[in-house]
């Protein structure tokens, strides 16, 4: 496992047998080192009777990108001593570039976590803002999606906004003045996309 930890950061793109060791430490992680699979791994989980949402592991489409993330992540910082280094573009590496208005979003996932019939049976009617977990999808670690008829929803994916029209007090430029967090309209996910 080990092994595969090291190899985050060293290349610019994230290797099939990279993304596959994630997912094997994944596993083992959340006590499954007989699976080969995430995916794998959230069945037998959920299949369990003690087993809550917010104990499942990700899906291998959520590892996925979450593993780009990591990997661009790990490339920066190991040349972070080089000087002037060209710091790739993060779109295409778990995160979605926009020009226009500019902005950088998280990528989670491109699958929802589950199929749509087992999603529709968990939604929120929340009309404090999905905030605590007396909102069903907060408790089961689920963001709202579009079956819940909640108010003001502050469960939902974020995007940074690069755009100078911010209140929390933080830019990119280092500024404690532009930020700005929007909500998007991104879903976790379920399977791997290779």
């Amino acid at each position: 496992m080990q092994a595969v930890m090291r190899q985050l950061g060293v290349l610019h793109s994230c290797s099939q047998d990279t993304h596959k060791g994630c997912e094997l430490f994944v596993c083992s992680l959340y006590g499954q080192s007989g699976c080969t699979s995430v995916n794998d791994a959230r069945y037998k989980i959920f299949c369990q009777k003690s087993s809550e949402g917010h104990k499942l592991p990700p899906t291998a489409n959520a590892l996925y990108y979450h593993t780009l993330r990591a990997n661009y992540q790990a490339h920066i910082w190991r040349r972070s001593l080089i000087p002037h280094f060209a710091v790739p573009e993060p779109d295409g590496h778990g995160w979605t570039v926009t020009r226009d208005p500019p902005s950088l979003s998280i990528k989670w996932a491109s699958q929802p976590p589950a199929p749509h019939a087992i999603l529709q049976l968990l939604h929120c009617n929340c009309k404090t803002g999905c905030i605590t977990a007396l909102c069903s999808c907060v408790k089961s670690s689920m963001q709202c999606t579009d079956a819940c008829g909640c108010k003001d929803c502050n469960n939902s994916d974020k995007t940074v906004d690069l755009d100078n029209d911010s209140e929390d007090g933080y830019d990119f430029d280092g500024d404690e003045t532009d930020n700005v967090i929007e909500s998007a309209d991104e879903s976790d996910a379920e399977s791997r996309v290779p």
